[in-house]
């Protein structure tokens, strides 16, 4: 993850974290902004990043993690190929619940592919 600081820097870098998680676990680094020596509250920082829906299927973290990032800043992922069927079904799985998420088709494919199209700066798909 990278430092708040080097978010302070340069906000136009983009930044990519892990896995979403749950958004209890970013407001524990909401400490005091000024004894940080930051601008922002840190967890404002923790908003700017990207994050992955690398969670195993879990439907209850992908929603947590959602709602803190928004559709906007997930980014398909899994573990693969790392599960007993090779990927398979932690593939399965995530697509499930990202399909859970109640969010338009259209929200879905940012999530899918979208999102990782513009922030790769590649072209779509004709």
């Amino acid at each position: 993850m990278p430092s708040l600081g080097s978010l302070q820097a340069d906000p136009r870098v983009q930044h990519g974290v892990q896995h979403i998680r749950d958004e209890g676990r970013y407001k524990e680094y909401d400490a005091d902004n000024e004894d940080a020596g930051l601008e922002h509250r840190p967890i404002d920082y923790y908003k700017m990043l990207y994050a992955d829906t690398a969670l195993n299927g879990d439907i209850a973290a992908t929603r947590c993690g959602h709602a803190f990032f928004g559709t906007s800043s997930c980014l398909f992922a899994t573990d693969a190929p790392f599960d007993a069927e090779h990927g398979r079904a932690l593939i399965r799985n995530t697509i499930k619940a990202i399909e859970a998420l109640p969010i338009t088709a259209g929200r879905r494919e940012m999530i899918f592919a979208g999102n990782a199209r513009e922030l790769l700066k590649l072209d779509k798909p004709t």
